[in-house]
């Protein structure tokens, strides 16, 4: 996504998901749950790194959720970037279906697009 400051000047906005969580691993869906990156996640974020290196960046924002803020620091480690969690970029909250099969919440997530999961917040 570009778009440009009230400045005129280009601002440039990557996207990078945060990196396997151990839900990810199991195959369950964290919605809001503060849940770890796996060893491989840890991993995948130096990597992320290495992909990052060579790009100027002003700051990162993340999701307030630990494997996003993990992701974060671990991809930008050494770069006295801000990294400024956000609870407002979080995932979907799967409210009652959080942390179940992953499989069981994509069958009712088509369901959910205007209407909340049980006990889950609107997007």
């Amino acid at each position: 996504m570009v778009s440009r400051t009230r400045e005129g000047k280009m601002l440039t906005v990557y996207y990078s998901p945060h990196m396997t969580s151990v839900d990810n691993e199991a195959k369950r869906a964290s919605g809001h749950a503060d849940v770890p990156l796996s060893a491989r996640g840890r991993e995948e974020a130096r990597e992320l790194g290495a992909h990052y290196a060579s790009i100027a960046l002003d700051g990162i924002y993340c999701s307030d959720l630990q494997r996003a803020v993990t992701t974060a620091r671990i991809t930008f480690a050494g770069r006295r970037l801000p990294i400024i969690p956000d609870a407002r970029l979080r995932e979907y909250d799967y409210g009652e279906l959080t942390r179940f099969p992953v499989a069981q919440v994509e069958q009712a997530f088509l369901r959910r697009l205007r209407e909340p999961f049980p006990h889950g917040r609107a997007c």
